[in-house]
């Protein structure tokens, strides 16, 4: 279980220091220690790391990430785009608010008469597609979607390359009037009228997370980059509709797969946002949640089955991996919270290494 910004800044900052039941058992048998969570070399896809990857050998553009996070197989050397499907009145530029997958659906399906043969339009889910061509990667900077609402449609277009600019500007005027965004302005929504690409990278082709079947993890996620760094390293990988469009993460549907999988991965990305929102009453109650939802069940089991659990847990001050094995518990000496990350406990290895060797030695 892969949880960033499960730490705080400090200890009146921690959701850990004052754990329930479940937590507390668990770290009184685990091993627990500080880890590095980054790499030195810069990276476009850190998050290799959280899967056992090495970030530098996996360094993947967001547009490769989404084509493979959606099954699509481009040649290789194909330069892929993500493509955000965003709404624009020429100058302000604004979210897809409560955008439906079948609308979605409906407009890049619409959308495909722009395809040539140089360029193919990739269908994703809700919001996010991905976008294929045969050009190589453009010179110019493309804003990505995140940025797109502070800098503006006219200024993010205006030192495109032509044939960037005419596509998205071709899909503007094609989906403006879609009976989609009709039906949608007529519900007080704002259209969902643009197709922003961003994120270019070229395809390549990456070795498997093992040569040996047995041993790979499969990956829980609703991110789509988790999702394509699993698919380009082989991974089996689990529906992201458990994560999508949801208030609260899956956890009773975790807790159960945890067990079929045998080997599983679970990135959780519910606390980080609640983190970056400042919400203190949603970390607590997710800390609350995750005990009695998802520790609690693994943990009976774990009195039955034998059972491995590392948990792996980051902030803006560092990272803690803890494991803890059902068959050979120990009295854990460190404490799985911002305790731990004092002068005492110097990390000596990554979290890529770290989740990596968890995996393989359960193998041997």
């Amino acid at each position: 279980m892969l949880v960033p910004g499960w730490l705080g800044a400090d200890e009146q900052d921690s959701v850990l220091v004052r754990a329930g039941e479940s937590l507390t058992t668990w770290a009184q048998a685990a091993s627990v220690r500080s880890v590095l969570q980054t790499t030195e070399q810069p990276t476009a896809s850190p998050e290799a790391a959280w899967l056992g990857l090495d970030p530098a050998r996996y360094s993947v553009e967001p547009g490769p990430l989404a084509a493979a996070c959606f099954g699509a197989r481009p040649p290789w050397g194909a330069t892929c785009f993500h493509v955000s499907l965003l709404g624009t009145d020429g100058d302000s530029v604004w979210d897809a608010l409560n955008l439906e997958d079948h609308e979605a659906a409906e407009l890049i399906g619409a959308a495909r008469v722009l395809d040539t043969a140089e360029t193919l339009l990739l269908e994703g889910e809700g919001p996010d597609h991905a976008w294929a061509t045969r050009w190589p990667p453009p010179e110019c900077d493309l804003v990505w979607a995140s940025r797109l609402r502070e800098v503006g449609y006219r200024q993010a277009t205006a030192d495109l390359e032509r044939r960037l600019r005419r596509w998205i500007e071709d899909s503007v005027d094609l989906l403006q009037d879609h009976d989609v965004n009709k039906r949608r302005m007529d519900r007080g929504l704002p259209p969902a009228n643009l197709l922003w690409p961003w994120g270019p990278g070229s395809v390549r082709a990456y070795e498997p997370w093992s040569s040996e079947p047995s041993t790979v993890p499969w990956v829980a996620s609703g991110s789509i980059r988790v999702h394509g760094l699993a698919q380009l390293a082989r991974m089996g990988r689990k529906p992201r509709a458990w994560f999508r469009n949801r208030s609260e993460p899956p956890f009773e549907t975790l807790a159960e797969d945890a067990f079929q999988a045998r080997r599983l991965i679970v990135h959780l990305a519910d606390f980080r946002r609640a983190r970056a929102a400042e919400d203190r009453e949603r970390l607590g109650w997710l800390q609350l949640q995750f005990e009695a939802r998802f520790l609690r069940p693994v943990m009976d089991q774990a009195r039955k089955l034998p059972t491995r659990l590392l948990l792996a847990a980051w902030g803006e001050r560092g990272a803690l991996v803890g494991i803890a094995d059902s068959e050979q518990p120990r009295t854990g000496d460190v404490p799985f919270d911002e305790r731990a990350l004092g002068e005492p406990l110097q990390p000596s290895h990554s979290l890529q290494e770290e989740i990596r060797r968890f995996f393989l030695e359960e193998a041997d």
